[in-house]
């Protein structure tokens, strides 16, 4: 047999060993925590929450670290109150990475309305400890005759790094999250 016969082979096995030469391994871990459980109405159309992620990341420094935070927010109109449909504003942000994520949702009378927002965080991490400072903002629509709002949700925190695919001994994740109350 000739070099020409076997020449698809040579190049599906260089191209497969090229492959897992450059294929990097990451590791991950996760918190998830809930937000304490609020009301906005006409009184009170403003929440804040103030969330400290922290990400540990164990005794050796990752290579590549990064993560996420993603607010998960439920809001449900209390029976009763309201007849029209409403609109809540929610804006997650991260001061030490400059990101800003916003959402609408409008929630008839009544009814629920789900969404999600997310950040990058711990970009270009010092470790061994990485801190990242958010803050949630939930706007109530002022509008008379809509109808009292409960806020629930969870905050889901991820933190990555390569070098292998198990993380460094003690690396983890801590969230604190402090319901900071209406706001004007």
């Amino acid at each position: 047999m000739s070099l020409r016969s076997h020449l698809p082979r040579i190049v599906i096995a260089a191209g497969a060993a090229a492959s897992i030469a450059t294929t990097q391994l990451w590791w991950t871990v996760e918190q998830t925590a809930s937000l304490d459980p609020s009301v906005l109405d006409e009184q009170n159309p403003t929440r804040l929450y103030a969330i400290q992620a922290t990400a540990e990341t164990g005794k050796r420094t990752p290579a590549s670290p990064d993560g996420e935070v993603d607010i998960s927010i439920d809001l449900s109109a209390r029976e009763g109150t309201g007849v029209q449909s409403i609109n809540v504003e929610v804006e997650l942000s991260s001061p030490t990475d400059g990101g800003i994520q916003t959402l609408s949702l409008t929630v008839p009378p009544g009814g629920h309305a789900t969404g999600t927002v997310s950040v990058n965080v711990w970009e270009g991490c010092m470790p061994p400890s990485c801190t990242e400072n958010l803050t949630l903002t939930l706007r109530r629509q002022q509008a008379v005759g809509s109808p009292t709002i409960d806020v629930t949700g969870s905050v889901y925190a991820q933190f990555r790094g390569a070098e292998s695919r198990d993380p460094p001994p003690g690396a983890g994740i801590v969230l604190d999250i402090t319901n900071v109350g209406p706001v004007p």
